[in-house]
């Protein structure tokens, strides 16, 4: 039975709840969504002895102001967005307990972009197409603003107080460096073109949850100018628009562009994609794809073997 956990006095810039996104929509136009940062929400999830793909609240450059309603025990993850505790330093990356009465209140970052709370029986809200995450354009999820209650499932507290190893508490830099799976779309670009995307630093103009804006002094030239025949695009995907001008596609990106891509940002990289603030910049290196998956496949492990690490702790 879900009860009122949260109230929420102030929503800030963006509060959402997100879990891992609509997966297997895509084919039907609907984006995937979720968690900008999956490795901040998964983590979490894992910290409170949640399954993976729990729903989480997901706060954007803080601001935001919530009323505790019941006791609970919960973890912060992701970016440092200065979270308070009754106007006390709130830690990150293990779990604490909270009573009824008790204020939290992020008031900016520090570092990063995007903080993460679950809550030890995860947050109950209503499902849309399999999934809980908002997505404003399609009016899917529940939109967060002031006034609104959020609810968690579980009428009870985790008396394990477990935080995460501090070697896999990510960095997150100004400065990143992302890899990169090339574009079927590649030889429309010159070998000077590729390498002169491989070898450059860009700039990050402007982002939101649907695409991140990037910018240099030169443009990426294409061999055959114009537009491609619409084709499926997912988070990570690299566009380059008619001007030169890099697009990264993030979580709430369309299913299908029609700008020529140059490559895909691999999805263990897309984490540092979701905590670069404006002004950052990012730097992309080549890899094959055998590689990305090897990746991958590490990265999954890991997760899982610290699942069961955590599940099994007295």
């Amino acid at each position: 039975m879900k009860f009122s956990l949260f109230q929420i006095d102030k929503e800030g810039l963006l509060l959402s709840l997100q879990d891992l996104g609509r997966e297997g929509m895509r084919h039907q136009g609907i984006p995937c969504s979720g968690a900008m940062d999956p490795y901040a929400l998964r983590i979490g999830n894992i910290l409170v002895g949640n399954q993976h793909s729990c729903a989480s609240l997901e706060i954007t450059m803080g601001g935001c102001i919530l009323r505790v309603l019941k006791d609970a025990t919960i973890v912060i993850t992701g970016a440092n967005l200065t979270p308070k505790l009754n106007n006390k330093d709130l830690p990150m990356w293990k779990t604490i307990s909270i009573k009824k009465g008790d204020q939290i209140a992020f008031l900016g970052p520090k570092f990063g972009l995007r903080s993460y709370i679950c809550v030890y029986g995860g947050f109950e809200e209503e499902s849309d197409l399999n999934s809980v995450s908002y997505y404003d354009k399609a009016n899917l999820g529940r939109k967060l603003e002031i006034g609104s209650k959020i609810f968690a499932k579980l009428n009870s507290t985790n008396p394990k107080k477990i935080g995460l190893r501090s070697n896999l508490i990510p960095n997150y830099h100004k400065r990143v460096k992302v890899r990169v799976i090339q574009s079927p779309h590649i030889n429309r670009f010159s070998q000077e073109t590729i390498q002169f995307f491989f070898s450059t630093v860009f700039q990050v103009s402007s982002s939101d949850r649907m695409g991140m804006y990037l910018t240099n002094e030169l443009p990426i030239i294409q061999e055959n100018n114009g537009w491609v025949l619409s084709e499926g695009v997912t988070y990570g995907t690299i566009q380059i628009l008619p001007n030169g001008s890099p697009i990264i596609l993030l979580a709430d990106a369309q299913t299908t562009g029609g700008y020529p891509t140059i490559g895909t940002v691999i999805s263990v990289d897309l984490w540092k994609l979701a905590q670069i603030q404006t002004g950052g910049s990012i730097e992309f290196i080549p890899i094959e794809i055998n590689e990305a998956q090897r990746l991958f496949i590490k990265m999954e492990k890991k997760l899982n073997a610290l699942q069961f690490e955590y599940n099994n702790i007295m």
